[in-house]
């Protein structure tokens, strides 16, 4: 009986030590949360994953802690220190960096910070939340900052030959409930989907159903090393996410087409969008490679407060 209960303990401290250790950075964004939740429900036997997090009291750490089982790591992502002091022991990491926090030069400088911690400290695979850098890739006709920030980090990741996966996630669903992209309601009771997409479409996908497909990236390793991956569950014109809206919702909707002058964050991202996007057309064939369940926006719509 001793000799079992001796090789019990001592095959749990095996697994445990077997286990890769992943570190996610920003851990309570829609991104971040989503692939620290996919790595410990879908990967407990292979990962042990770790949180970094401005504030460990936050409602989103405790429920990582407590419902998934994640490690805290308290510290402020602007701090070398605590990047460095995260970083240590470490196998793999995922960023995620929020422009609209940081700002163009702040981000520029924390992802770069971030790279080179990463390099110092060895780390295996470095999965990247990524966006195309626009103004390289259009030579100068468009400048979207919020992009081209994410693409300097990037040029800076790929010069220090960091083994690097770039997760390019597409428009959130989750925007609908956010005021930059939440539908407004006319006196009829529409909801107005209002956007410039013309007869174009739109890369799509569920923020936090789409941390699983990151998790299986860092499962599958080194077949995804030095690769760009789409991330989307639906590709749609303006008046298919009205129609799906309606269906599935119950709900009266119309899209309407706004000129470019009155769009949310600028004409230069929907004319990029427009006009590049249906590069983006194998995205959602990318996605399900990796997670063949990712919620398409009408599956995502039933899981909402628009369909209770």
């Amino acid at each position: 009986y001793q000799r079992r209960v001796r090789g019990t303990i001592l095959l749990l401290f095996e697994n445990m030590a077997s286990k890769r250790s992943i570190l996610v950075f920003e851990a309570t964004s829609k991104e971040g949360f989503g692939v620290a939740e996919a790595l410990s429900k879908d990967y407990n036997d292979l990962f042990e994953v770790f949180a970094f997090v401005r504030d460990t009291d936050s409602e989103l750490a405790k429920e990582l802690v407590n419902q998934f089982g994640v490690k805290l790591i308290k510290g402020d992502i602007e701090s070398e220190q605590d990047v460095k002091r995260a970083l240590k022991d470490k196998y793999g990491a995922f960023v995620d960096l929020d422009y609209w926090t940081l700002g163009f030069e702040g981000e520029i400088e924390t992802g770069k910070k971030i790279a080179k911690a990463a390099k110092e400290a060895n780390i295996k695979h470095l999965v990247f939340s990524y966006l195309d850098h626009v103004e390289l890739i259009t030579d100068g006709k468009f400048k979207i900052r919020q992009y081209d920030s994410k693409g300097l980090i990037g040029k800076e990741i790929k010069s220090l030959g960091l083994p690097y996966t770039f997760a390019k996630y597409s428009f959130y669903y989750e925007n609908l409930y956010e005021a930059s992209g939440a539908p407004r309601i006319d006196d009829s009771g529409n909801y107005l989907f209002s956007y410039p997409l013309r007869d174009k479409r739109l890369a799509m996908c569920p923020a936090r159903d789409a941390g699983r497909a990151v998790a299986k990236i860092f499962k599958l390793g080194e077949e995804y090393i030095g690769k760009e991956v789409g991330l989307a569950g639906s590709f749609l014109t303006g008046e298919e996410i009205s129609q799906i809206f309606s269906k599935t919702t119950g709900l009266k909707s119309m899209y309407i087409d706004l000129p470019d002058t009155d769009a949310n964050m600028g004409k230069d991202l929907w004319q990029f969008k427009r006009e590049y996007e249906t590069r983006y057309e194998d995205w959602v064939n990318q996605t399900k490679l990796l997670h063949p369940g990712i919620l398409s926006f009408e599956d995502w719509l039933k899981t909402t407060k628009f369909c209770q």
